[in-house]
């Protein structure tokens, strides 16, 4: 082990050692500090490996009987292996959210939006991946203010955010960790596409409201605006994405979708996401089913989610950007207690694009066995 990686590990350790001291201290402070880790076993592309995928340790203090402060760190250990990665450690959401005598909440800082499409936290996306879609939509935590909430009758979700713009950037679809031990990543096993990435320093607009429309099911409607930056029109330029010379900011999302969590074990979601970034329209949907057994926190759930994303270039060229894609993601989570967070997860990432006529598909599915454990 090199002098670098043992200082990193020191850190991790001593960091560790804080968290717990502080939070045996203060347990009775209202002050809660909790983590949890994800180990996989990778089987594709290239050889299967071990990975140490990522760890979250967060803090959240209860400052009065409606205010509570909540900082949630990320330590990404494959990142040690590339300098060009830049830190392992990311800040994932800083937060101080009220909580009105209604329950509805305004939230200022950095997290999730709650007020633009179904939220992929753990609970509602289900995969341990994302997918194609949350990935290029919803994925990215936001800097503002959001306020969010229901009706008093319940019958109404409702929110609305004013944050720092999201840039345009890119994401992978097929990177398994095993490309991180070349960067950049090897193409053959990945295909970059389109996403909403990052903070950029020009305001952003959201709102969302949901309604019932039958017993344990939803229905969404949601809407971004904001403007484009000039380099992030010369950035859509560079992947042939809009044609030379294109002066449009346009930068607007509307989405809807469907959550439904029925009693017998029945889960299903669905999302439609239309993007317009300057002279580009492209369009995102994907649909989940699934099957968790109800009054049995030991039994085998099922997922199995279909994703699109279609865009409209100028042309469909080399460059993968301007690619159509799909993804097919099957997963099995066996929990391995009946009232502890800690389970299994089997899942297989099929990824197929729709190449130009002078390139090829890339072998860039992904299996990993995953094990997920909360402290």
């Amino acid at each position: 082990m090199n002098g670098h990686k043992c200082i990193l590990a020191f850190t991790l350790l001593a960091f560790l050692l804080c968290l717990a001291t502080a939070s045996a201290l203060a347990e009775d402070d209202g002050l809660k500090i909790q983590g949890w880790m994800l180990n996989r076993l990778y089987a594709g592309p290239g050889n299967a490996h071990f990975e140490m995928e990522r760890i979250s340790l967060s803090a959240k203090k209860k400052i009065d009987t409606d205010i509570d402060a909540y900082v949630e760190y990320y330590y990404h250990h494959w990142v040690n292996r590339n300098v060009a990665l830049g830190s392992p450690w990311f800040l994932e959401s800083a937060y101080v959210n009220y909580t009105d005598e209604r329950g509805n909440n305004l939230r200022v800082g950095k997290g999730r939006n709650y007020c633009f499409g179904i939220v992929p936290d753990y609970g509602n996306r289900k995969t341990s991946e994302y997918g194609l879609v949350a990935e290029t939509f919803t994925q990215e935590r936001i800097v503002g203010v959001q306020y969010f909430g229901s009706t008093p009758d319940k019958k109404l979700d409702y929110g609305i955010a004013a944050y720092n713009a999201l840039k345009m950037g890119s994401r992978n679809s097929g990177t398994d960790q095993q490309v991180f031990r070349d960067w950049p990543p090897p193409i053959e096993h990945v295909v970059s596409h389109l996403a909403d990435k990052g903070e950029g320093d020009n305001l952003e607009f959201s709102a969302r409201v949901a309604a019932p429309v039958v017993e344990g099911g939803k229905v969404g409607l949601s809407y971004r605006t904001g403007e484009l930056r000039p380099s992030e029109i010369s950035y859509l330029f560079s992947k042939n994405l809009v044609p030379g010379g294109t002066t449009d900011d346009t930068n607007r999302r509307w989405g809807a979708d469907f959550d439904y969590k029925g009693p017998t074990g029945l889960v299903a979601q669905a999302e439609y996401y239309d993007a317009e970034a300057s002279t580009l329209d492209f369009k995102g949907w994907d649909v989940l089913l699934g099957y968790v057994p109800p009054d049995d926190p030991m039994g085998v759930k099922f997922y199995a989610r279909y994703g699109q994303l279609d865009l409209n270039p100028p042309a469909v060229t080399t460059s993968e950007y301007t690619w159509d894609q799909k993804q097919l993601i099957l997963s099995v989570v066996k929990p391995l207690r009946a009232k502890k967070p800690v389970w299994l997860q089997l899942e297989y990432i099929k990824n197929d694009e729709d190449p130009d006529p002078v390139s090829s598909e890339r072998d860039n599915d992904v299996l990993f066995l995953e094990l997920f454990t909360a402290f």
